[in-house]
């Protein structure tokens, strides 16, 4: 018991979070390495690539190893691509260039071995709003996300996006706390380091650089100027990061862009049940790639319809969306395992697999039919309450910050905007990945609502 009270003390609370975290990655590694294989990673058994968008960026990395330039197609006429962003391709190159496709385990390990730091690093940034205990807690949950071990082992940026958006609140927090410029750099270098992972980061960057300016506005009037110059410097840092990559866009296609994902998602996805009378896509568009929604100068055109079909159809459009963000508050973690056909990672038999649709359920309105759908998932609805219970708790614990720390309160503003951004932007996709890099900011913010029931049912208790 003395051990293990010292192991988790505040003194050796980061090695044991990491050591755990390590323990728990190389586990989920190994488990998918002998049960299906060194490609598993890429969703190929045999080594053979098909095109799927989950090969994308091992596609990119083969690709510009043989000397077929940076294309997300396994197969010629090998175009240029803008729809997958650049960091996870490039640095999956130099393995694949010495050792091919076998041999991308190797960096796929070398990612877990950076991934077990972002229990630590989750500690750190609750540590900031928390005490010891409930900071501890928060990063043994990081430590033990399945979804995050899961995604720790896929060639896909989702779970080093969460560990560079931690990375990136942390930094703005320090600053939050200190005003320190220097935080405010190293957090803008984190976010265009994000954005080159994934699009998205734009949009976390976009809120916290918000949030700062707010920051300087209510807290640090007598010396925005200062801190104004620094937003700008730390802008502009962002801007010299992406700038290589807008450059490269700009010289392949004509246009400035980061990627070509979001009008994709908005014509192909969001809107695919809107579509116009009589819908059809010009001949010059169609034909100006193997994959006209996904080229980067056709965005403004898949946008504007995409647009379009909002404008006839808002309800409609509402309703899908409305859904699709519900859905996602809510969704397991563990569908995903299961469709992705790695359900022997699981320590139990698992099959999320419904004769009943409770989407089509809830846009017609049947309340009745959904209840007893329900009663008959009770896993699934137990699931539902603890994350009603968590959002619940953040709720109070953002009121609870505004009573009693502002500088807090524009802090877990910033984190409940970004979850909010995820949750909103996925639509109708149905996907917990899409909440997971912030999920983690959404946990502290719940702990500190715990933290503050429990002291103030300690003040009132007889």
């Amino acid at each position: 018991m003395h051990l293990l009270r010292s192991m988790f003390g505040e003194k050796r609370i980061r090695f044991t979070l990491f050591a755990i975290s390590l323990l728990a990655h190389l586990v989920v590694f190994a488990l998918l390495l002998v049960h299906y294989g060194p490609s598993a990673s890429f969703f190929s058994v045999d080594g053979s690539l098909n095109g799927n968008d989950a090969q994308h960026y091992v596609t990119i990395a083969k690709n510009l190893a043989e000397g077929n330039g940076y294309s997300r197609f396994p197969d010629a006429p090998f175009e240029p691509d803008a729809f997958r962003t650049p960091l996870l391709p490039l640095y999956f190159v130099p393995f694949v260039f010495f050792g091919g496709l076998p041999l991308i385990w190797l960096p796929i390990l070398l990612l877990n071995l950076i991934l077990a730091f972002a229990a630590v690093l989750m500690y750190k940034l609750a540590r900031l709003f928390l005490p010891h205990g409930y900071a501890a807690a928060a990063g043994l949950a990081m430590a033990l996300d399945p979804l995050f071990l899961y995604r720790s082992q896929l060639a896909e940026p989702d779970a080093l996006f969460v560990f560079l958006t931690l990375g990136a609140a942390y930094f703005c927090a320090l600053f939050w706390g200190t005003a320190r410029p220097r935080y405010i750099l190293f957090s803008s270098v984190i976010l265009g380091i994000s954005i080159l992972l994934k699009p998205t980061g734009l949009y976390v960057a976009i809120i916290l650089f918000a949030c700062l300016a707010a920051f300087v506005f209510f807290f640090r009037r007598g010396e925005w100027r200062m801190h104004a110059r620094h937003l700008i410097f730390g802008a502009l840092i962002l801007l010299a990061l992406l700038a290589p990559w807008l450059i490269r866009n700009h010289a392949s296609f004509g246009v400035w862009g980061i990627s070509s994902v979001g009008g994709f998602n908005l014509y192909e996805f969001y809107t695919v049940n809107q579509r116009l009378p009589g819908e059809q896509v010009p001949e010059n568009i169609a034909t100006s790639s193997r994959e006209p929604s996904r080229h980067l100068p056709n965005q403004s055109y898949f946008t504007d319809v995409a647009m379009e079909r909002i404008r006839e159809a808002p309800l409609s459009y509402a309703k899908e969306q409305a859904v699709g963000t519900l859905r996602n508050l809510f969704v397991s973690e563990l569908p995903v395992i299961y469709y992705y056909g790695h359900s022997a990672l699981l320590p139990f038999p698992y099959n999320p697999e419904s004769t009943t649709n409770l989407r089509e359920l809830l846009l017609q309105g049947d309340g009745a039919s959904v209840f007893f759908a329900l009663a008959h998932n009770i896993p699934k609805v137990l699931w539902f309450a603890a994350l009603l219970f968590v959002y619940i708790l953040t709720f109070l614990g953002w009121l609870y910050a505004w009573k009693k720390d502002r500088v807090v309160f524009l802090m877990f503003t910033s984190f409940i905007l970004i979850f909010g951004y995820f949750v909103v932007a996925s639509g109708p996709y149905v996907d917990a990945k899409y909440r997971m890099p912030a999920m983690p900011l959404i946990v502290i913010v719940c702990a500190y609502g715990v933290y503050e029931l429990r002291s103030q049912w300690w003040r009132i208790r007889p």
